[in-house]
């Protein structure tokens, strides 16, 4: 991943991370990805630094939660 300063959109805070941006709103939302916002506007206008995603990275943010589901039930035999 280059070095770049500041990431100034979803799509290029997805693109750093080779990842959809669906998947980027999740991981904001969910996994607490490291995006600040910024203020007025209709819209929800996003920055990320790459340095706080790398950090964010390196804890393990990315690893999928533990499964909650629950477990299958055993066939009857026959």
């Amino acid at each position: 991943m280059s070095r770049v300063p500041r990431l100034n959109s979803w799509k290029e805070i997805a693109v750093y991370l080779g990842r959809d941006v669906r998947t980027v709103l999740r991981w904001e939302k969910e996994r607490g990805l490291p995006v600040r916002c910024i203020p007025g506007g209709r819209r929800r206008r996003v920055f990320a630094y790459p340095a706080e995603i790398e950090t964010w990275l390196a804890a393990g943010q990315i690893l999928p939660p533990q499964s909650t589901s629950l477990p299958q039930r055993e066939r009857p035999a026959g």
